[in-house]
């Protein structure tokens, strides 16, 4: 899972590279509020170069590629950040390559920055 410092903005989930995500209903936050963003690796569907951007699409490089056989575990550089993606083989082979993971509402878990409590 990785952890992404965020914060609360119209109803969405900003990243530091200043995609909104929308939460879902059952999330919770004042607006403005810093956050933890919690995505899981597993659950960012992977576009490959050609497909078309998803609605909520993240660029970002790859810093270390590791395969693992019937996945690739890919590290980004999320505006100086890292973020954990698992690809299909062969997806990413090498760092440096663009990736683009997809992000859904219902993969995104928000938890306050100072108490660490889920929002």
């Amino acid at each position: 899972m990785s952890l992404i410092p965020g914060a609360m903005s119209g109803g969405a989930a900003v990243l530091p590279d200043r995609i909104a995500i929308p939460i879902s209903a059952d999330a919770h936050g004042d607006e403005g509020e810093a956050q933890v963003i919690r995505l899981r690796s597993e659950r960012l569907p992977f576009l490959p170069g050609g497909a078309p951007p998803a609605r909520r699409t993240i660029h970002a490089p790859g810093l270390v590629v590791e395969p693992l056989g019937p996945e690739t575990l890919v590290t980004l550089d999320l505006a100086g950040l890292v973020l954990h993606v698992k690809v299909p083989p062969r997806g990413v082979r090498r760092p440096s390559v663009q990736a683009r993971p997809a992000i859904a509402p219902d993969c995104v878990h928000l938890f306050d920055r100072d108490t660490g409590h889920r929002l």
